[in-house]
């Protein structure tokens, strides 16, 4: 809180604001965030690639309609269309009327499919938080599907994304084993290496459910979880006399 505290007497100062952290949606003095889409878009979005084709376009450029978007009833998606062809029109802008009708048909799906919103899509935004491959700023397309038509077009683009999604799977697999391992060598729930371990794993758990909960699924924001990923997995190359030492060392 102390660190905290000369940015947040800046903000009171300067903008007349109670602000001790950046404002989630990076908006301007006065901009007012598009609250109503981004509740309609954690309403059926989970796949990195619809992030960047709904979310990062609006309010910069036109957004398309023609692929499948977030609707329970041809009304509801005719509804949609016809507030993002409003966008379109008046040149990337979204009016609070528009936003906040985004914002009714995000609570009606809701309400109407509660397991799919708080359960099944967490789920998978957790998934493609993990598992997609983070390729942002390579250069590269990062599609997988339909995997003949990827490979006809850049066969490069498809090995590279596939190669860093094992990577993915490398990773999460060490820090896996290396869990196992420690849990078992533990002898109690105070003993130092239980401890140690649930720490780590309560970082993942808690960095993950956070984003998949609360924002959209851009694999950036697990990143941070890498440093606990790294150490669990360093433990599933020790051996067991290996890890005897470790656990002795802690205690003492």
């Amino acid at each position: 809180m102390l660190i905290l505290l000369p940015w947040t007497v800046r903000n009171l100062a300067t903008f007349r604001t109670f602000q001790p952290l950046a404002p989630q949606f990076a908006q301007d003095e006065n901009e007012r965030p598009a609250l109503g889409y981004f509740q309609w878009c954690l309403s059926w979005m989970w796949k990195y690639s619809d992030v960047s084709g709904y979310w990062w376009p609006l309010g910069e450029a036109k957004i398309q309609t023609d692929s499948p978007l977030g609707s329970d009833s041809d009304t509801q998606r005719r509804e949609i269309v016809d507030l993002i062809q409003r966008y379109n029109a008046k040149g990337a802008s979204l009016d609070k009327a528009a936003d906040d009708r985004f914002s009714d048909i995000a609570r009606q799906r809701r309400q109407t499919h509660p397991l799919r919103h708080y359960v099944a899509l967490p789920f998978l935004r957790a998934v493609a938080l993990w598992f997609t491959p983070r390729v942002e700023i390579l250069g590269f397309e990062g599609k997988v599907f339909p995997i003949a038509d990827v490979w006809d077009r850049d066969p490069v683009d498809l090995s590279v994304t596939v190669l860093l999604f094992l990577v993915n799977c490398g990773f999460v697999a060490l820090a896996l084993w290396g869990s196992v391992k420690l849990l078992r060598l533990s002898r109690s729930f105070e003993d130092s290496t239980f401890m140690g371990c649930v720490t780590f794993i309560a970082i993942i758990t808690v960095r993950t459910a956070f984003f998949a909960y609360a924002t959209l699924p851009e694999p950036r924001y697990i990143l941070e979880s890498y440093t606990a990923v790294i150490a669990l997995g360093a433990f599933a190359f020790l051996q067991k006399g290996s890890l005897e030492v470790f656990r002795k060392s802690l205690d003492s």
